[in-house]
């Protein structure tokens, strides 16, 4: 395991890296972070979009503004899945070599995805990556101190860089399942989202990734 706080390598392999997007009744924040997802310096992606939400708000506003768009794949689930089978779903339509799963509030930085791939280049063993987070509020604005506090505790720390010594600590301590992983698709595939969990879903996910 690696963190993602070093600046991008030489894109010596470029993999494919599918982001997953679950989104549930929030499409201005889902728009925001698909455009952030678009808007990446890594050329090699797609966003795989998951919609649970209970009106067409979503849908609309999708194929309006991405619908010449062919990184963009959509699907409305009619009924909905609920959290843990949505992101199951997402997880098997991702065509990529790695896996992003991110949430429709969160964002990311435009150098998030080629910073993560980076790490692969560094340690070509690697089977899952994850970088420092950053609290925004809805305008966009940073806390930086928040930031600072939130990275602390989960050890997502300059002074915590490099390959994790103890996987079992990341899935359980770092609370690897926290947005802005990326990982080997055929390892996230296998692992999958458990039903049975309910919400906690996620954390089971992130142990049984990190054993």
């Amino acid at each position: 395991m690696s963190n993602a706080s070093s600046s991008p390598l030489a894109r010596a392999a470029l993999a494919h890296v599918s982001i997953c997007v679950p989104t549930c009744n929030r499409p201005d924040l889902l728009i925001e972070c698909v455009d952030s997802c678009l808007a990446q310096s890594y050329p090699h992606v797609e966003i795989v979009i998951g919609d649970d939400s209970t009106d067409a708000r979503s849908r609309q506003l999708i194929l309006q503004r991405y619908r010449d768009e062919p990184r963009v794949r959509y699907e409305k689930h009619e009924p909905p899945l609920g959290q843990a089978r949505n992101v199951s779903s997402l997880f098997e339509r991702a065509r990529g070599d790695k896996i992003l799963l991110i949430h429709d509030d969160d964002l990311l930085t435009s150098d998030a995805v080629d910073k993560l791939v980076s790490l692969w280049q560094r340690y070509p063993q690697l089977d899952a990556a994850f970088g420092a987070q950053y609290e925004a509020d809805h305008d966009g604005a940073i806390d930086l101190a928040a930031s600072a506090r939130l990275n602390e505790a989960f050890r997502r720390t300059q002074a915590r860089e490099g390959l994790q010594p103890l996987a079992g600590r990341t899935g359980l301590i770092q609370m690897f399942p926290n947005n802005g992983w990326m990982a080997d698709a055929r390892l996230v595939k296998r692992v999958g989202y458990d039903a049975r969990y309910g919400v906690c879903c996620d954390y089971v996910f992130g142990t049984e990734l990190c054993p």
